[in-house]
């Protein structure tokens, strides 16, 4: 289970669309720290969890939030 979650994690990783790759790193990893002999990445044990006992989320298709040059200026329904 853990071989096929982390095979599913390298190939979204490193997917071609940038935003996706993005947006699951996003979902994992809360913190990155660099220092001059270690870098630290930390994360969330209950996604990780969760990643492990349903998959890894599908992202496509999802609102791009942190996006905002998709939103139209003026509502539809007016």
């Amino acid at each position: 289970m853990l071989e096929k979650f982390s095979q599913q994690l390298s190939a979204k990783i490193h997917d071609e669309d940038r935003t996706l790759r993005s947006a699951y790193l996003r979902m994992l990893v809360s913190e990155v720290r660099v220092s001059k002999d270690r870098v630290t990445i930390t994360g969330s044990k209950s996604v990780l969890e969760r990643g492990l006992a349903k998959g890894l989320p599908r992202l496509e298709g999802s609102v791009p939030i942190f996006d905002r040059k998709w939103c139209r200026l003026q509502d539809s329904n007016l």
